[in-house]
């Protein structure tokens, strides 16, 4: 029996700023079409709306989740994941910028270095692997 939850750290731009200057947008963009003011504030305004939907859908993510069975890492558009008992270790340390370093050693001999993790504190990332059951050095 595992007792530990989902963990995940993840960077995109789905945050509540991004909504908000959607919604921002969307409002300008109202107010542009119903209100008699220049034809060109309704365009800048679909057009700021326009970028900030792209934003949302098209960014790309980073980031690691440690699940209950499995490591789910995400590199820009596309998602890798590898169940637990597939790894045989995970290194953990800090690089000379003070950044968090995460590289993950498969069965198979391949390695993986997460992304992602830089901000993570490394303790965390030690007693998240750890609670799984994963052997660690550090």
């Amino acid at each position: 029996m595992v007792l530990a939850g989902t963990f995940e750290w993840r960077g995109q731009a789905r945050r509540g700023r991004a909504y908000l200057a959607l919604a921002v947008g969307v409002v300008a963009l109202y107010i542009g079409l119903v209100a008699d003011v220049n034809p060109i504030v309704p365009a800048l305004a679909a057009i700021y709306v326009a970028l900030v939907i792209f934003r949302l859908v098209m960014r790309p993510t980073q980031g690691v989740r440690l699940g209950v069975e499995r490591l789910t890492w995400f590199t820009g558009m596309r998602r890798h994941s590898v169940a637990f008992d597939d790894l045989s270790g995970v290194s953990i340390g800090q690089n000379p910028s003070g950044e968090t370093v995460c590289v993950v050693s498969l069965r198979d001999g391949n390695s993986i270095s997460l992304p992602g993790v830089e901000t993570v504190d490394p303790t965390r990332l030690i007693r998240e692997f750890g609670r799984r059951g994963v052997p660690i050095s550090a």
